[in-house]
């Protein structure tokens, strides 16, 4: 029956376990179904003389059960190589358990009972007395009201808070240059000689010419235009709006008896006294019977917000918390909305990834290495301790401006990371619109190369480019449509807010949430989902196949039932008290339990109907007149019973 390998599970941890299921295997071939109950307490009569009660009790008036589990092993799951335990899954697509989120153990499960048997009807306090004059007729009238009261107030709020801002810089900037530069030059030589002797002297002839001509002009113009708009326009809008309904239902229903009494003394009073009426119960505590269970006890749940997006039905039912239950209604509204990409989420993505890309991607022109060091990352760029770092060389070629405003942003982006997404999108536009006119306003020149090439730590300079036309090309022809999804992204952030004070508000009652889930789930589905769970629990235990088909002879999965935040799974057998010493004999040979009656007590509970007593006086009068009619008296007793019910709606 037993092979070689469960010889070997024996001698592991499992040893104790292992035992145990044998035990329990051999007594499920003897069992015994549990003896009769015990008899009852002994009825007695009543108080009254006159008045015999039944000769026996046939069956209690009530009977309340009670159990409790006492842990006998604690189960193991399955483990890894190493000895360590590995962690069991349970997953059914609305939650998953784990190794820490339960705990199991096989025990005895004790079934007592309390049995309310009937001994007496007698007299209580007394109620109120009633004088009779010698010879006075009475007629008492027993009247019982009662009157419901329903009242419901229901208080509802609306707040709206609407802003935008847009802001608009437009920069033209015309520069106009003109030169102009003319030069004329002329000249004339000649030169001829004639000699005409007059006596002695000679008459001579030199000619010389020349013109210059010089013309220059220059002209420069230079205008800029700078127009420079900024809108805010804020809206607020509170609603309140209080409905109050107010519902009074009065119903009453009169149950009278009346009573013809007449003082039957003529010489003397008569006083009645009206006591109330109670009961008396012998009240037998005992322990019925046994049966071995497995209990799987969750101690924790993953409430998550996809726990109560898919518990809608759960939440509207077992949610404890009015206010937040109203505000969940509308919460899970928007999100069916928020679900749906609006251009708002877009725009804040397209400027997380710009940004990512500016100043964390750590390689796109993947150049080489300087110094010893990487050159591809950003962060090399703001390194001034660097030799050629992006600093000196931006300074050098008087691109400063840009590179500290740069720096400036980037220490922003490495210090408060994870922004919020409004945030992503602030950082992108400003530094594009503060950047893109300087640097696409920059000649491509001897200098603006220099920061482009793989020679120093300019590697920020080398992506900027990139930046500023993803966000100036993507981001920025988006921002208006988006302000039209303002409102939907608005609402859908103010759920989340909801959701998020709903799973805490689970998290802070989770035991009391774990069973009412339990109890929700087990009549889903006409119980499927409950059963799955409970086989795939057991599917996990840590034993040897042929073990694990003793269990399904043993317990019955179908009889599971949940007590709180546990799932017993009974045995078949319940154990007598012959049955249980034979087990824990075998098992462990020192525990011994007490079946049959374990306690005995009298209790009286107050119950419906009066007892009038009367009382001769001890006043008697003498020269008693001729008897004369008189009119009746009517007297009418009232015992008022008043209920209010209440059902308060408010959403304050």
């Amino acid at each position: 029956m037993i092979n070689d390998k469960s010889k070997l599970y024996k001698k592991s941890r499992g040893k104790k376990q292992y035992e145990l299921i044998e035990v329990l295997t051999r007594i499920q071939e003897t069992c015994r179904t549990p003896k009769t109950p015990p008899l009852p307490c002994d009825p007695a009569s009543f108080d009254n003389s006159t008045c015999k009660g039944p000769s026996e009790v046939l069956q209690p008036e009530a009977i309340i059960n009670f159990r409790r589990p006492v842990p006998i092993l604690p189960l193991y799951f399955s483990a890894p190589e190493g000895g360590e335990v590995a962690p069991s899954v349970y997953n059914n697509g609305c939650f998953s358990l784990n190794t820490v989120s339960f705990s199991s153990v096989l025990a005895l499960d004790l079934e007592f009972s309390q049995k309310w048997w009937f001994q007496s009807l007698f007299r209580s306090a007394l109620a109120t007395t009633i004088s009779l004059s010698p010879g006075e007729q009475l007629r008492i009238s027993i009247e019982t009201s009662q009157r419901k009261y329903f009242e419901r107030t229901s208080l509802d709020e609306v707040e709206e808070n609407d802003s935008s801002e847009s802001q608009i810089v437009d920069r033209d900037v015309i520069n106009i240059t003109r030169s102009s530069a003319r030069i004329k030059n002329w000249n004339v030589s000649g030169g001829g000689s004639i000699s005409i002797p007059i006596k002695k002297a000679e008459l001579g002839l030199n000619l010389s010419g020349s013109i210059s001509e010089s013309l220059e002009k220059n002209s420069s113009s230079s205008t800029e235009k700078v127009r420079d708009s900024t809108q805010k326009s804020s809206e607020a809008l509170r609603s309140l709006q209080r409905v109050e309904v107010k519902e009074t239902i009065e119903t009453s229903e009169v149950n009278g008896r009346s009573r013809l009494l007449r003082n039957p003394y003529r010489d003397r009073s008569l006083d009645l006294k009206v006591y109330a009426l109670a009961k008396k119960f012998c009240v037998e505590f005992s322990l019925e019977k046994i049966r071995p269970s497995l209990i799987f006890e969750i101690n924790d749940m993953p409430f998550t917000r996809k726990f109560v997006q898919s518990n809608a039905s759960f939440l509207e039912k077992y949610l404890q918390d009015s206010r937040l239950l109203f505000e969940l209604h509308e919460a899970l509204e928007s999100l069916v909305d928020f679900e749906n990409r609006t251009a708002f989420e877009d725009i804040e993505k397209i400027s997380k990834i710009a940004l990512h890309y500016l100043f964390e991607e750590p390689n796109i022109f993947n150049v080489k290495e300087l110094a010893g060091f990487d050159a591809n990352d950003p962060a090399s760029s703001f390194d001034a301790n660097l030799p050629g770092n992006g600093l000196n060389d931006a300074t050098n070629n008087k691109l400063g401006l840009i590179f500290t405003t740069l720096n400036f942003y980037y220490a922003i982006y490495k210090k408060e990371t994870p922004l919020d997404n409004k945030l992503y999108l602030t950082l992108a536009l400003s530094l594009e619109s503060a950047l893109r006119p300087l640097w696409f306003g920059v000649e491509e020149t001897e200098k603006s190369n220099n920061v482009l090439d793989s020679s120093d730590f300019t590697e920020t300079f080398r992506r900027l480019g990139g930046f500023l036309t993803l966000v100036g090309g993507s981001v920025r022809p988006l921002l208006h449509p988006a302000e039209e999804d303002r409102d939907t992204l608005e609402r859908a952030r103010h759920a989340e807010f909801v959701i998020d004070r709903v799973i805490s508000h689970l998290k802070c009652h989770r035991l009391f949430y774990i069973g009412k889930y339990l109890e929700y789930i087990s009549k889903l589905a006409d119980g499927v989902t409950f059963s799955r769970m409970i086989e795939e629990l057991m599917e996990d235990i840590d034993e040897p196949n042929e073990l694990k088909n003793n269990w399904e002879e043993i317990f019955s999965t179908e009889d599971a039932f949940i007590s709180g935040n546990q799932i017993i799974i009974p045995g078949y057998c319940a154990y007598d008290e012959a049955t249980t010493r034979k087990f824990l004999k075998e098992y462990e040979g020192t525990r011994n339990i007490r079946f049959g009656l374990l306690s005995k007590t009298h209790v009286y509970s107050p119950t419906d109907g009066t007892h009038i007593e009367p009382v001769c006086g001890d006043c008697i009068l003498s020269e008693i007149p001729p008897l004369e009619e008189s009119a009746p008296i009517k007297v009418s007793i009232l015992h008022n019973q008043d209920f209010l019910f209440s059902d308060i709606d408010s959403t304050d």
